[in-house]
């Protein structure tokens, strides 16, 4: 069995069990080309057969992932000369893991998901106004919306991305990230 993984029965019950408990959150949270993973033949394949390989590439892929965050993040504080707290180097791996454009309301949401809710203002003021200060992030232009958020130091809504002094966007080690 060249190129598969097998594991003994004992090994993989909780890998099994997990499957079955949460297929439905593993399909609908995985990107489309990772589907095939967790639904129908493969699970049988799992089941009977013990082989694991399509999971273990959706697991690595993800790992790689994961890999290429920290490295931006060590090359950032490095052109920062180490200025950046934890809370800094949190805040920066939500800013990674954000997916399309961001802007400071989906930043305050997508904290506000993993964290315990927080108000705008606070967010804002505690959280990207240091990365702005030092220069990891760039404001970018006002969203089109009209509504009015005096949290933000103009009122408006404006969309950010990282400063692109900071690291190279063509580095060959950074090959999965989206950067915008």
């Amino acid at each position: 069995m060249k190129g598969k993984l097998t594991l003994s029965k004992t090994d993989l019950q909780d890998v099994v069990d997990a499957l079955r408990k949460g297929i439905s959150d593993y399909e609908t949270q995985c990107e489309d080309r990772y589907k095939h993973v967790f639904v129908g033949a493969d699970v049988t394949d799992v089941r009977v057969y013990h082989n694991m390989t399509a999971f273990l590439v959706y697991m690595m892929d993800n790992t790689l992932i994961e890999l290429e965050k920290e490295h931006l993040m060590e090359l950032i504080s490095y052109h920062c000369n180490g200025d950046l707290t934890s809370l800094d180097f949190q805040n920066l791996h939500y800013i990674l893991s954000m997916k399309g454009q961001k802007t400071y309301i989906d930043f305050c949401n997508y904290y506000n998901r993993y964290n315990e809710r927080r108000s705008m203002s606070d967010i804002f003021d505690i959280m990207l106004t240091p990365l702005l200060k030092k220069g990891v992030i760039i404001e970018g232009g006002a969203t089109s919306k009209n509504k009015e958020f005096p949290t933000f130091s103009d009122g408006r809504n404006h969309t950010f991305s990282l400063n692109k002094d900071f690291f190279n966007p063509d580095d060959p080690k950074i090959k999965h990230l989206v950067l915008k």
